[in-house]
């Protein structure tokens, strides 16, 4: 632990440094290479690459622990691997990549930006988020969204049991297979007024369902993945759009 604990020092105050060259010239900070190019991954590294500011570009290569990108004020950051739990917590603005997968809590408590996951997260993705988009192309664990007031989680693929617990506010929209909805949301029919059709690169999404908090319903409509954070479904409550009922009973895959 004390090893990991130095590393993550050493790189958060050589990153201190190498921004303040690179938002004076708009340079593309690049941590994880030799100077010859050769690949350095870094391991393990905590609470690092926190506090980004306004318009500074970070690319880094390697596996990262906990707190990674947290409370970003507006950077973008590229990790080019996975990282542990809590990435992006916190975050205000900007945003972060992830291109491997996530642990526990990604995205806990972020207010704005968006945080892009290209593998897939473990439990509690978006857990009391404020504002924002995550969006997962894997899976995603349990309690996706838990306790959420506003923002938008988009999981291409499938989600645990009971998303969107205790959630008051936001979306959550889910492609894959999805469990009953967590405490205070249930599956709603939607109405034909709002039907509506849309493409992207050829392929069709059908909406067949929302879970969505007690008192609301939507219509049924077929959609694609890129309007689906534009449509306004006419409620003031949260809800989790399924796009496949069939699965709505059935356990889903393991993430």
């Amino acid at each position: 632990m004390r090893e990991v604990t130095d590393k993550s020092v050493k790189l958060n105050r050589d990153l201190e440094k190498m921004l303040v060259e690179a938002l004076e010239r708009d340079l593309l900070v690049r941590i994880g290479w030799g100077r010859n190019g050769d690949e350095k991954p870094k391991e393990g590294e905590i609470g690092v690459i926190t506090h980004l500011p306004k318009k500074s570009r970070v690319l880094l290569l390697g596996n990262l622990g906990e707190c990674c990108g947290a409370m970003n004020r507006g950077g973008n950051l590229t990790i080019q691997g996975g990282c542990s739990s809590m990435a992006g917590a916190f975050q205000e603005d900007g945003r972060l990549i992830i291109e491997k997968d996530a642990g526990d809590r990604i995205g806990s408590n972020m207010k704005g930006g968006v945080i892009n996951v290209q593998g897939s997260v473990s439990n509690f993705a978006g857990e009391s988020m404020k504002e924002g988009t995550i969006l997962v192309r894997g899976h995603a664990g349990e309690r996706v969204g838990a306790g959420m007031s506003g923002g938008t989680i988009i999981v291409l693929g499938s989600v645990g049991k009971e998303p969107g617990i205790a959630m008051n506010g936001g979306k959550i929209i889910v492609s894959g297979n999805c469990p009953p909805a967590g405490n205070g949301a249930e599956i709603r029919e939607i109405k034909p007024k709002e039907e509506t059709v849309a493409d992207l690169s050829n392929a069709r999404f059908a909406l067949y369902a929302a879970l969505i908090a007690a008192g609301t319903a939507i219509t049924r409509a077929k959609i694609s993945a890129t309007t689906m954070r534009n449509i306004d479904f006419g409620s003031r409550f949260p809800i989790i759009v399924v796009t496949g009922i069939e699965f709505l009973n059935e356990t889903p895959r393991s993430p």
